[in-house]
C-alpha cells in the first residue's frame, strides 16, 4: 500500500503465486498464437511453438 513520501511496500511472491503467473502466461501465449496466426496446417503452426 502506498504511503505518502515513504515509497511502497512490495508483497513477496509465494511459490503458488509464481506457479499461477507462469501457467496463466503459458495459456495466454498459446491462445494468442492460435488466434493471431490463421493457419490450417499443423506443421506450420508447430514452427511457431
Amino acid at each position: 500500500m502506498p504511503r505518502p513520501r515513504r515509497g511502497v511496500i512490495v508483497r513477496p511472491l509465494t511459490r503458488h503465486d509464481v506457479y499461477e503467473i507462469v501457467t496463466l502466461r503459458e495459456k495466454l501465449e498459446a491462445f494468442a498464437v492460435r488466434i493471431g496466426i490463421p493457419v490450417r496446417s499443423p506443421e506450420r503452426l508447430q514452427a511457431c511453438r
